[in-house]
């Protein structure tokens, strides 16, 4: 087994997660996908106690599943001892995560979930891990433990076990099949276990081992992994009753294990009665030197665990309630009864005593021991105790009912070793002391030996831990509180109690700021300043005044006007319309959906309607309600219905009516279209069927108690507008990814650097093209593609000129969506210089491409991503520039950022992602609607 240290090293290091080694990750984000999807699943089985949920995650890698959980608005602690995930943990999820590096770390709480996702694989000790939850009361009955780990019981694991793809060591060290991960769960005394399989495996084998009996692992052989889920644990309770090695404290060790290797000492070949035995631990040592153990105990839960834990032909457990009466009189020649006695009464301890002497040979010796109530007063109330004693009502319970009694005392000192010897020598010992004074420390417990004939003194015992490094662990727990201390002064002084408070009102800030990039004067401002005269322009200008200061009946009369002035200000070129393609298999009784969205433009939530057509049709009839259809329609196949802005609730109403859905989908941007968007909920609230809203840009949403889903695009998005709870989702938007894919047997990109963008306020600033410029001038050989245009299209082209880089630029304005790929193949690096983004399918596109993508820390960049190395802060061209020429000149990290963003493109943003979770969205809302 490889030790701490090796271990630490090999996690410690960024190639572990993203360098592809085995055993380790190509890209821990894209690996993680399926982990993450499991974490929802769970999170989702608990309501919603508004932020009274906590969840641990034991090797939580980059916080991914915590993040679900803090979205959720649980309390969310997580240990991780890879320094290097930490610190992108904390980058990404700041002060939402707890997170630290040991178990032991962590502060006493009580967790309702406690994660270990492909953790546990890597424990040289997994008891000890749980062990010390329990000492710190993380697991309580109502808490539920989910483990995911290799199916060491898998066919592939069978047939070729050399080979298999999860035997790798140094970092996998022990392997469970869902036997063994049943009965360690078991043996935790969890009461409700349940194993089950998870990623099938595409061949089966039927192989199994012929000495193995029928169990849980016949039926999950056809799977790759396991995962175990256990709850109703009271295994905290049955270690406080009796001691657990590996349990609670090293003072613990220090207390009940030396009296069993004193016991040793006078047992070899002894017929010996371990009385009150718990879980067998002190027995099993006995056994070792002794002829015959009997360990005796009234608890059949520790005899259970002492029998599953300790094996010899010489040692056996036994439950009886009579305190031993039923056994032979004089069967005995040793009787230890360690941390007994004072868990009766009196009277049942002068029974004990009685029965104890009676089974002793004549020349037998009983060794007992109690705990000093002076030190035990230290601990705090022990319900178990019943009857605790001084030493001299120690002495009167025993004299009684043995003529010998020699009462020693324990204490658990430091020591200090001065010798030449690794292991204490058999020869004598100087004993010397540090301290001096005429009051000594009390004994922690007193050992008395008892027999009825005379015995020789027994000699002192002194354990010596070879293996504590009490000068480290002392300057480790120094240093550590002393920081801690520090720490938690400089939080209060400065965050003091107005965290939570700042950030509220931080979101408030910056919905505030999005609404108002969004409105009509800053639109008009930007236009006036930014975009050289001409009709166009002028024609946006008298649009935007007329929405301004018409009365709302002169705009439902202009309304016709308006909107071919739209067309006409917007568009470049007509192109032919895209063909929706229908499903042709349904299923027999489709629920109807309604998509409601102000236009049925060329579109990003144009194009959502008709990927959810084409994809969810064989379940969903689904049909369009639009307040514009352009008169060169952007779409042909779909059913779509047309009510103009001017149309009343009631005239929607009839409409919906008529329709019948099951379900309405809003689509909504709000904006000059907020009107007709607060018609149509109206009149679906008035109908009656559930209702779904999507943001699709970063507008405030139009709330409402009837919208059964709030749907936003991001998390940012979602955590900007703080729309949060059971109503809330984010959906990503998703791609058909399978165009934006490289082709095959084309040569890699060198060189070229670009962005695709419409080229407007929105989502760019005036500035946006001087990394673009800096790049240039630094490398003139380097080329910059800027696709789209729009308001700074002039502009962009005069900074250029002015930068005398014209040579190396190529404004391609705007192109077909077919063409695009074509256009991004040629690209090395592709840039996002923006300055507010909820989303951007764009970056998608690039990263399904194999193109590393670098921009500005705004928005959404980091979540889509799944990083901030190649993020610059907001408006720092020269930094963002320097992050594209290092990229450009270290061409592998190049391709290696490439495949990742290539790989986790896929997991999360295509179309067919975006579909299937609708898919699911749409049944539950239907479930919960019924």
């Amino acid at each position: 087994m490889p030790d701490d240290r090796t271990l630490k090293e090999l996690y410690d290091r960024e190639a572990w997660f993203e360098g592809g080694e085995r055993g380790g990750y190509r890209s821990y984000d894209v690996q993680s996908a399926s982990s993450a999807a499991l974490t929802a699943e769970i999170l989702n089985r608990f309501p919603d106690r508004g932020g009274d949920l906590s969840v641990l995650d034991i090797g939580c890698g980059y916080g991914t599943h915590l993040r679900l959980a803090a979205d959720r608005q649980w309390k969310c602690f997580g240990v991780e001892m890879s320094a290097h995930a930490r610190k992108v943990a904390s980058q990404r999820h700041g002060d939402r995560l707890n997170l630290v590096e040991h178990v032991e770390d962590l502060i006493p709480h009580r967790y309702d979930l406690i994660l270990m996702l492909d953790v546990i694989e890597h424990l040289k000790d997994p008891s000890s891990l749980f062990f010390t939850l329990f000492s710190k009361g993380a697991i309580g009955p109502e808490t539920l433990v989910v483990i995911a780990t290799p199916n060491a019981r898998s066919a592939e694991a069978m047939v070729d076990p050399v080979s298999w793809v999860y035997r790798h060591p140094p970092s996998h060290l022990v392997y469970y099949s869902a036997k063994s991960l049943e009965v360690l769960l078991h043996r935790l005394r969890f009461r409700e276990v349940r194993i089950y399989g998870t990623s099938p495996l595409s061949q089966l084998h039927e192989v199994r081992f012929g000495d193995e009996p029928p169990s849980v692992n016949d039926d999950l052989g056809g799977f790759a992994g396991i995962i175990g889920e256990a709850q109703g644990s009271d295994f905290a309770e049955f270690m406080r009753a009796r001691y657990v090695p590996g349990t609670w404290s090293k003072l613990s060790e220090y207390e009940h294990v030396p009296r069993y290797l004193f016991a040793k000492g006078l047992a070899a070949g002894a017929n010996v009665l371990d009385f009150g035995c718990g879980t067998g631990y002190g027995a099993a040592s006995l056994a070792e030197v002794a002829g015959s153990v009997l360990g005796l105990d009234i608890e059949e839960a520790a005899l259970q665990w002492a029998r599953e834990m300790h094996s010899n032909p010489k040692l056996r457990f036994e439950r009886r309630s009579d305190l031993g009466k039923g056994l032979p009189p004089n069967s005995f020649d040793l009787v230890t009864c360690f941390e007994m006695i004072e868990h009766v009464g009196l009277a049942a301890q002068i029974e004990t005593l009685r029965i104890i002497a009676s089974l002793l040979t004549p020349s037998g010796k009983l060794v007992i021991s109690t705990p000093n109530p002076r030190v035990t007063a230290n601990y705090g109330a022990n319900p178990h105790h019943v009857r605790e004693m001084t030493e001299t009502e120690f002495l009167e319970l025993l004299k009684p009912h043995f003529k010998h009694i020699f009462v020693m005392k324990q204490w658990v000192h430091p020591s200090i070793r001065i010798t030449a010897d690794t292991v204490p020598a058999e020869r004598p010992t100087h004993i010397g002391s540090l301290t001096s004074g005429e009051t000594p420390s009390p004994p922690l417990a007193y050992v008395a030996v008892c027999s009825q004939i005379p015995f020789d003194i027994p000699s002192d015992l002194c354990v010596v831990d070879t293996l504590a490094e009490v000068p480290h662990e002392t300057i480790h727990m120094e240093r550590k509180l002393n920081t801690l201390r520090i720490e938690k002064y400089e939080l209060r002084e400065r965050f003091a109690c107005c965290a939570q408070a700042a950030e509220a009102r931080l979101r408030q800030i910056e919905a505030q700021l999005a609404a108002l990039e969004n409105s009509r004067e800053v639109k008009l401002g930007r236009l006036v300043r930014h975009e050289p005269f001409s009709l166009r322009k002028f024609g946006k200008m008298a649009y935007l005044l007329a929405a301004m200061i018409a009365p709302t009946r002169v705009k439902r009369l202009l309304y016709p006007f308006v909107r071919k002035a739209r067309t006409w200000l917007g568009a470049s070129k007509t192109v032919a319309p895209y063909v929706i393609r229908q499903a042709k298999c349904v299923a027999p009784e489709r629920r109807r959906v309604v998509h409601a969205i102000a236009n049925f433009y060329m579109g990003g939530s144009s194009r959502l309607v008709v990927d959810l057509i084409e994809r969810l049709g064989h379940l969903y009839e689904q049909l369009v309600l639009t307040s514009a259809i352009p008169d060169a329609p952007a779409y042909a196949g779909a059913h779509v219905i047309e009510k103009r802005q001017w149309a009343t609730v009631d005239e929607i109403s009839e409409c919906l009516i008529s329709l019948r859905p099951d379900l309405v989908h809003v689509h909504y941007w709000g904006d000059l279209d907020r009107p007709w968007y607060e018609k149509v909920i109206l009149a679906a609230e008035r109908y009656g069927c559930p209702i779904i809203e999507n943001i699709n840009t970063p507008v405030e949403p139009y709330r409402s108690d009837k919208i059964a889903r709030y749907v936003f695009v991001s998390d940012y998005a979602r955590n900007l507008y703080a729309c949060r709870g059971d109503r809330s989702a984010v959906v990503h938007p998703g791609s058909d990814l399978d165009l934006f894919s490289p082709r095959s047997g084309s040569p890699a990109a060198r060189d070229t650097i670009g962005m695709v963008y419409r080229l407007e306020p929105d989502k760019l600033s005036p500035h946006s093209i001087d990394v673009f410029v800096k790049v240039a001038q630094r490398r003139p050989g380097t080329k910059a593609i800027i696709v789209g245009g729009g308001t700074y299209l002039e502009m962009y082209k005069a900074a250029v000129r002015s930068a005398g880089v014209s040579e190396q630029f190529e404004f391609a304005g705007y192109v077909p969506y077919e063409d695009l790929p074509g256009l991004y193949s040629r690209l090395a690096v592709f840039i996002a210089p923006v300055s507010r983004e909820s989303f951007g399918q764009v970056l998608p596109f690039a990263m399904h491409m194999g193109i590393p993508v670098a921009g500005y820390d705004v928005g959404a960049l980091a979540e889509i991503l799944g990083s901030r190395d190649l993020l610059a802060p907001p408006g720092d061209s020269l930094a963002l520039a320097s992050i594209v020429v290092d990229l450009l000149e270290d061409r592998q990290r190049g391709y290696l950022i490439g495949r990742h963003n290539r790989e986790r493109a896929a997991a999360l943003f295509s179309v067919e992602a975006m579909a299937d979770k609708y898919r699911t969205m749409y049944a539950e809302i239907l479930h919960e609607a019924k």
